[in-house]
C-alpha cells in the first residue's frame, strides 16, 4: 500500500468555476508538483499499478455537512497517473472512494493499493461516501 499525505485540501468544484482560467491552471499545477514531491519525499518509486483502489480523505478543521460530488478529486487522479503510481485513471482499472473527517488541521490524505479489494470489485462503481456529507470526528 502506498500512503501519501498531502499539505491541504484541493478547492472544490464551487471554488475552482469561480476561478480565472489562468488560476485555475496554476491551482492543477501546484496540487501536481505537491503529490509529485510527496511521493518522491515518501520514495514511492514508480509501482505503475494497472488495477488499484484508491482511498481519499479530505481533513478540515471544523465538521460540518459537505457535498461529495463538489470535491471530485480530479486533480489528485490526474496527478497520480502522472507520477506513475497508477498506469490510468479509467474506470474499468481503477476504484477511487473518497470521504470526509476532522482533524486538527486540513490535509488530504490519499491511499493506493494494487488490485481491488475483496468486498468491492471492478464492476462496483459507486464511488460516492456514505456518509452523507457529514465529517467524522476523529
Amino acid at each position: 500500500m502506498i500512503r501519501l499525505e498531502l499539505f491541504d485540501v484541493p478547492p472544490s468544484l464551487n471554488e475552482w468555476t469561480r476561478m480565472h482560467w489562468s488560476k485555475q491552471r496554476k491551482q492543477k499545477q501546484a496540487w501536481l508538483w505537491e503529490v509529485i514531491s510527496t511521493a518522491l519525499n515518501a520514495k514511492v518509486g514508480k509501482p505503475r499499478y494497472k488495477q488499484a483502489t484508491i482511498k481519499i480523505t479530505y481533513y478540515f478543521t471544523q465538521q460540518r455537512r459537505r457535498d461529495t460530488d463538489n470535491y471530485t478529486p480530479k486533480f489528485l487522479m490526474d496527478s497520480l497517473v502522472h507520477v506513475g503510481i497508477i498506469q490510468d485513471d479509467r474506470a474499468d482499472w481503477v476504484k477511487v472512494s473518497w470521504d470526509f473527517a476532522t482533524g486538527p488541521k486540513r490535509k488530504t490524505t490519499i491511499e493506493v493499493w494494487e488490485g481491488f479489494d475483496e468486498q468491492t470489485g471492478p464492476d462496483d462503481r459507486d464511488t460516492r461516501s456514505n456518509s452523507g456529507g457529514l465529517a467524522p470526528k476523529l
